[in-house]
């Protein structure tokens, strides 16, 4: 499905970037009318009528499985997710004798691919069984979260969504806008779209957090985007006091002022490590792709960030009831700092 999305959706954009090139006058009216026209805008048009209904469809994003997700969100159809007969890929038909004066309704009650009669669970059979599945879907929310696979999918729609909310195109030194080809109802600001993500990303256990906000998003979620989504979130982990760039372009000036010297505004060792991710995507980013100059100054911002950080959550006056999560949360502090250091050390030595 998500093949079709974005295949549909990069015809229309492969047309109004050729005619970008060959400097062709863009007729907006008839450009609007194809991109309001394509799957992924008839998906989007109820839900961006409303700040609820896009919240929704954000979070939609991000259904596990769990019982709570299920709730939310549920099947399409009846039975939507039951296994075809694995003999013949088929519903198996019966020929079953109905007496409906005697209440007997043969197997219309039954789902068709039941090989038995099995009679129904009773209700104390049914408690037990919602005990369970509510277990089991706990701990499958956290292993879907965390799965690679199911990441990447979740990226996709990230963008997806976000490349109707005013992504830019610079051609031929225009600045060309998604946006102004939609209907403003069809779209809503990007700043606003970016904070449903970081509404949705924000809780996320650590490893599907790192997953989610690091480089290795890059080839699904846009550089423009991963560095935009990563600030909007530093800018709720990080102190009031934190002096806050201008806008989302990505500077060595504003790294080092901004982001890389500052601790959680809590003690707690998860948002520390969150921290410590956020400004280590930003370093990453800006390294691969914009460039960094070794100086002194850089060198001071990481080494203070890292400390900072360090005492903020190992502190006398951090409550001491994390226990093994602490220790887990712990690790990936850690583990960022050791790996800013090296990529320190890696322009240090030119």
């Amino acid at each position: 499905m998500l093949d079709v999305i974005e295949t549909d959706w990069n015809d229309v954009l492969n047309i109004h970037n050729d005619e970008c090139m060959e400097e062709k006058p863009v007729d907006t009216e008839a450009m609007g009318e194809k991109f309001q026209n394509r799957i992924l805008i008839q998906y989007l048009s109820e839900g961006a009528r409303s700040s609820t209904a896009l919240r929704r469809i954000v979070k939609s994003i991000f259904a596990d499985g769990s019982v709570e997700a299920l709730k939310a969100y549920p099947e399409v159809f009846k039975d939507e997710t039951r296994e075809a007969n694995a003999k013949t890929g088929t519903k198996r038909k019966r020929e079953v004798k109905l007496n409906l004066d005697e209440d007997d309704y043969g197997d219309y009650l039954q789902n068709e691919d039941d090989e038995d009669n099995t009679p129904a669970p009773s209700q104390s059979e049914v408690s037990s069984s919602s005990t369970t599945e509510d277990s089991s879907n706990a701990q499958s929310a956290t292993s879907i979260a965390e799965d690679p696979e199911a990441v990447t999918i979740r990226l996709r729609l990230l963008a997806f969504v976000s490349s109707t909310s005013g992504n830019h195109y610079f051609t031929n030194k225009r600045q060309l806008s998604l946006a102004s080809f939609t209907a403003p109802s069809l779209f809503v600001p990007i700043r606003e779209l970016y904070k449903y993500y970081v509404e949705a990303i924000k809780p996320l256990p650590l490893p599907a957090f790192a997953l989610f906000l690091s480089p290795s998003a890059m080839p699904h979620l846009p550089l423009v985007a991963l560095s935009s989504i990563t600030q909007a979130h530093l800018s709720q982990l990080l102190p009031w006091s934190a002096p806050r760039p201008d806008d989302d372009v990505l500077t060595q000036m504003n790294l080092e002022h901004c982001f890389l010297p500052f601790a959680a505004n809590t003690s707690s060792v998860e948002d520390n490590a969150k921290v410590s991710l956020l400004v280590e995507t930003l370093f990453r980013l800006l390294a691969t792709h914009g460039g960094i100059e070794y100086t002194a100054e850089l060198m001071a911002a990481v080494e203070k960030g890292i400390k900072a950080r360090e005492k903020k959550c190992t502190g006398t006056r951090r409550k001491k009831s994390g226990g093994s999560k602490d220790d887990e949360d712990m690790y990936w502090l850690n583990a960022s700092a050791e790996r800013m250091r090296l990529l320190l050390r890696r322009y240090e030595r030119g």
